[in-house]
């Protein structure tokens, strides 16, 4: 599991952000007011091979296009 603050962690869990390949963040169209959550659009994340097969499952059915 990676490590996040509360706000980006329980944001993820309900899909309203996910994580390219390279740890970009990607954003909801949901998710109207990010800087309110402390969400900005150059976020990164470290990812390590470990994760991407998780990220690609977040992407395709926990993730809120």
């Amino acid at each position: 599991r990676i490590s996040m603050v509360p706000n980006l962690d329980k944001a993820f869990d309900l899909g309203y952000i996910s994580f390219n390949e390279r740890g970009g963040i990607k954003l909801s169209e949901f998710i109207e007011t990010p800087e309110k959550l402390g969400i900005e659009h150059d976020m990164k994340i470290q990812l390590t091979a470990q994760h991407q097969d998780y990220m690609a499952y977040h992407r395709d059915e926990i993730f809120r296009q």
